[in-house]
């Protein structure tokens, strides 16, 4: 949860604050956003590593990394669809499915519960993998939605 909080409250700075600014830089924006979601997931997974390394919690490398990716990613198409101040409904919308207590077993439940899945879930990682690069592809091509 600490990390769905920490992506949702940096996802309000993926809002573009001067559509003249966007138009007409004299640099290219996409590398740029770019490189600013891949920091955003970088941070957002050192937070839980520095805590599993400090408390010796136990807790999955590949997990954290495959969250913070996949809700980052989540971040962008949040971005890039609903603007950046809605940017964080996505990542913690993803956070209340995977949350939603179900009985059943099926690959469309582990790919909605991505979030909960094990280190070794082929569906988990796929959809994280697939969040993250449709966000990121989507965020740097077209950029934030105007507000």
């Amino acid at each position: 949860m600490t990390m769905v909080l920490g992506v949702a409250a940096a996802s309000a700075g993926l809002c573009g604050f001067d559509a003249a600014c966007e138009r007409t830089a004299s640099f290219t924006w996409p590398p740029r956003r770019a490189a600013h979601l891949v920091a955003l997931a970088a941070m957002a997974a050192a937070g839980p590593l520095v805590v599993d390394v400090l408390a010796d919690s136990h807790l999955q490398t590949e997990v954290i990394v495959r969250d913070a990716v996949g809700l980052v990613g989540l971040a962008g198409v949040g971005a890039a669809l609903a603007g950046g101040s809605f940017g964080w409904s996505f990542p913690f919308g993803a956070t209340v499915l995977a949350n939603v207590p179900i009985e059943a077993d099926s690959d469309a439940l582990r790919v909605l519960t991505w979030l909960v899945q094990p280190a070794d879930s082929a569906a988990a990682m796929t959809t994280a993998l697939v969040f993250a690069a449709v966000g990121v592809i989507g965020y740097a091509a077209w950029g934030p939605r105007p507000a």
